[in-house]
């Protein structure tokens, strides 16, 4: 048990919203974690109109960490919330769970501060993990490396810039580069109220690279097209998220978003020809608004790509498939 003298050595930003079915198990995982240092649990409870508040009272400071309430009066939407618990972060790094996921590794943030605490992990802004995917009630569907399909060590500014998030979130621990307040990190709001996936990787990278651990550390309870969007709809949707991250001037990198400008439209044709969705005139409008001849070249490029891909992909999924039915056997 470690003495309440200690100093916070990582900050655990936990965002809740309506989560009173999910946000015992999300906060039970990080509490059972084992460590040889002091954290402190930020929950940012974003005005939940259910029994969330009640259950946050449970929850009391032990020796082992520090466990702090914000009840938002009202409700600031989820990228606001994340950005003002952050600013109350006190700990050298910061990790991040949203209330209706959980952590399965008892020791995710021990092993994650142990890397980054190593003189030859400096170089690394992060370090995040593989995660399991599971429905509203918990049972497994796929590992999130398997889902992307690939299984990368590492993710940079360009990785992110393309598109292509090789961690989930809720696996990540990073340098606390938010603590000195010298910088304005407000984008991670600004750019949507609702979306911060993108935008803290981005931030991030911008620093150094992230490290990823293949250890399977958590899960994440997805909800297929919890938005209700068509495919046109949500590449859209991103397409202008991206179009607001092209005027923010990041420090060290010169931003091309052009490859997954490309990604987006082929994906949105693509799908709305599998789904049988009907394009409507204005959304063509927003879709091919920015192409020229680079995001042309950049269609053309990722339609190989995907030629290349996709073989593998259905062989590799055939083979999750197969071991799932020998498990259940």
């Amino acid at each position: 048990m470690n003495n309440n003298k200690e100093e916070i050595l990582v900050s655990i930003i936990v965002i809740t919203y309506g989560h009173e079915k999910y946000i015992k198990q999300a906060l039970d995982s990080v509490t059972m974690q084992k460590t040889n240092f002091k954290f402190e649990i930020i929950v940012g409870n974003d005005c939940s109109p259910d029994k969330t508040a009640e259950i946050l009272k449970e929850y009391k400071d032990n020796g082992n960490y520090v466990f702090n309430v914000i009840n938002r009066e009202e409700n600031i939407g989820a990228t606001k919330n994340l950005y003002l618990c952050i600013k109350e972060a006190k700990g050298k790094y910061v990790a991040i769970l949203e209330g209706d996921d959980y952590w399965i590794d008892e020791n995710k943030l021990q092993k994650q501060f142990d890397f980054l605490e190593k003189k030859e992990n400096e170089k690394y802004v992060g370090v995040a993990a593989d995660f399991n995917d599971v429905d509203l009630d918990g049972n497994f569907l796929i590992k999130h490396s398997d889902n992307l399909g690939r299984h990368n060590q590492l993710s940079d500014f360009k990785t992110i810039q393309n598109g292509y998030l090789d961690f989930h979130m809720n696996s990540l621990m990073c340098r606390n580069i938010f603590f000195d307040k010298i910088e304005d990190f407000s984008i991670i709001y600004k750019i949507d109220r609702l979306v911060a996936d993108r935008t803290i990787p981005l931030l991030l990278t911008d620093f150094g690279d992230i490290y990823i651990l293949k250890d399977v550390v958590g899960c994440y309870r997805t909800c297929p097209n919890r938005y209700n969007k068509s495919p046109a709809e949500h590449s859209i949707n991103m397409l202008n998220l991206y179009r607001k991250y092209e005027k923010y001037k990041f420090n060290n990198h010169k931003v091309d978003f052009s490859y997954y400008k490309a990604r987006l439209i082929v994906d949105a044709l693509m799908q709305s020809i599998l789904e049988h969705v009907q394009i409507k005139k204005e959304e063509k409008k927003e879709l091919f608004k920015d192409v020229n001849i680079k995001i042309i070249l950049r269609c053309i490029q990722y339609i190989l790509h995907i030629i290349v891909l996709i073989p593998g992909k259905v062989i590799k999924n055939k083979k999750i498939e197969k071991q799932e039915i020998k498990n259940k056997m």
